[in-house]
């Protein structure tokens, strides 16, 4: 129960949904007309209205919107308010721009029921495509005790508290032609005078720490996000980023590589591992399968996996090979191939032309997939520039003797977690491992293992088997790992998934296996085994 001048803490997660009404043409560049935010639905923890709670939501657009609830002590309820921006400009894809905003009142009341939730609708109206869309999220309020220390400091004299916008937020979807766009709320920008610019002048954050007994001010900050897939090659010669780095739109019917569709980015991912779209969201670097494992003189492949989708009659897919590491530049003794399908299934692309002599492959090399949808014959597509659909995919080549040749890869349930076995048949360049865990094939992985698990014996033509726990983990769920071996180089190879599902406990079971999980000391427990393999 919340007392006279006593603030408690109060938590709220996240929840979102879409409303979408929309059938326009697509767009690069939309048109912000106006923004408005209508406050609904708070509630307590357990579903119920808080004490006294008061909607001031207005039909004029232009106004600020306001929940309030509680008892007032004498300067008036608590709440908040929301007055969204009247837009008028454009907006590109990308581009952090205002929604409106945002104010605390964070007045002393007295409340037996405390507002732990409350939605916020937002909606943009469009113009050059006209559109109209709303957005509910929810605002999460933590609220601390008037009493030394404070948790957040005592701007005001009594303790600061907390409003949040939860990095958990998903991003939120749109569509605009069968296109799907999205839109990702960025977060605060604090404004003591109440003043918003278009533009942000710094980068928002999600959490904003507002003083008892005052009128918080703070500017709130989203981007629409077009459907665009980018590489993760390095940038050499602007072939990666903006403003011409290789990009597809993302389409429900266009074809892709490997089983999962592309995913967006706000730009390319570029690092030297050409793994920065791996982690990120989906793991939809999925289209390669294999690759010659003897290239010589004229000649090569690799194996590439593509899913035609519907439109067009076929798929076209384009491959090149950065034997310099210095871009993709077929005419700077690089290599290219291209084929085609007209249904879903394993395309080889055979590689023939400015390979190098057996026995003078570089170390490693990039390679850069690319497919795209076709009526006919497929036209010209380059390393870098926008394709109207399909998707880009970047890798990294060995052609030198793998850091490990792992033979197993495990995942079991145990009493203290899950123990994770894997063996090696050599470790010719192994550093050691890290482990990656996630609840879902798809990602997105975490990794677990707080520092690298050391290789048993770098260098070795031998194997090593290895054992691994981790006690992180919660009974009755299906978790995935993923193994990444680091060479000495610092080079690093992902293997694929392996799954376990913990049994669903018994009464005795759960307050074991509870008390083991949420026990920091436990966090030791996470040990790593091994012996020599001959």
């Amino acid at each position: 129960m919340k007392q006279l001048l006593w603030r408690i803490p109060v938590r709220a997660t996240v929840v979102a949904l879409l409303i979408v009404m929309l059938a326009v043409s697509v767009a690069l560049a939309l048109t912000l007309v106006n923004v408005d935010g209508i406050w609904l639905n708070a509630r307590t923890s357990g579903g119920g209205a808080p004490t006294n709670v008061n909607y001031n939501n207005t039909p004029n657009i232009t106004d600020e919107n306001q929940v309030f609830y509680g008892i007032s002590t004498g300067s008036g309820q608590s709440g908040f308010g929301f007055d969204g921006n009247n837009g008028g400009f454009a907006i590109t894809p990308g581009q952090v721009f205002l929604l409106g905003k945002f104010t605390h009142y964070n007045r002393p009341i007295t409340a037996s029921a405390v507002m732990e939730y409350v939605d916020l609708a937002v909606k943009l109206d469009l113009a050059d495509p006209t559109a109209s869309q709303t957005f509910n999220f929810t605002v999460e309020l933590d609220e601390t005790p008037n009493s030394y220390p404070c948790a957040y400091g005592a701007t005001n004299g009594p303790c600061d508290d907390r409003v949040i916008l939860p990095t958990s937020i998903p991003d939120q979807v749109v569509t605009i032609d069968g296109v799907p766009y999205t839109l990702q709320i960025t977060g605060f920008i604090p404004s003591g005078a109440g003043a918003c610019p278009a533009t942000p002048s710094a980068s928002p954050n999600s959490v904003y720490v507002t003083a008892e007994n005052r009128e918080n001010y703070a500017c709130m900050y989203g981007r629409i996000v077009l459907p665009i897939d980018f590489g993760d090659a390095p940038n050499y010669d602007g072939q990666t980023l903006l403003p011409d780095g290789a990009r597809h739109n993302i389409t429900a019917t266009g074809p892709y590589l490997g089983v999962l569709r592309g995913d967006g980015e706000v730009d390319g991912q570029p690092n030297a591992t050409a793994t920065g779209d791996d982690l990120a969201d989906s793991d939809d670097e999925d289209g390669f399968v294999s690759m010659d494992t003897n290239w010589g003189d004229g000649s090569g492949f690799v194996v590439v996996s593509v899913n035609r989708g519907t439109a067009g009659n076929r798929a076209c897919v384009y491959g090149w090979v950065d034997w310099g590491n210095d871009g993709f530049d077929v005419g700077n003794n690089d290599s290219f191939a291209q084929g085609s399908v007209t249904s879903s299934g394993n395309l080889t692309l055979t590689f023939t032309d400015k390979l190098p002599a057996r026995g003078h492959f570089p170390p490693t090399a990039y390679l850069r997939l690319r497919v795209m949808s076709a009526t006919g014959s497929c036209p010209t597509l380059g390393p870098k520039g926008l394709a109207h659909d399909g998707e880009v995919e970047d890798y990294r080549l060995s052609f030198m003797p793998a850091a490990v040749n792992l033979a197993s890869f495990t995942a079991a349930a145990a009493a203290e977690g899950v123990t994770l076995a894997w063996e090696t048949v050599s470790e010719m360049d192994n550093a050691g491992f890290n482990v990656y865990r996630s609840e879902s094939a798809a990602g997105p992985w975490m990794q677990v293992n707080a520092a690298l698990i050391p290789a048993a014996a770098p260098g070795s033509a031998e194997g090593h088997a290895y054992t691994w726990v981790d006690a992180g983990v919660q009974p009755g769920l299906t978790y995935f790992y993923r193994l990444e071996d680091v060479a000495l180089s610092g080079a690093t190879t992902l293997h694929d998934p392996v799954s376990v599902t913990l049994p669903a406990p018994t009464a005795v079971g759960l307050a074991s296996f509870t008390a083991a999980s949420t026990t920091p000391a436990l966090a030791g427990l996470a040990g790593l085994g091994l012996r020599r393999r001959r």
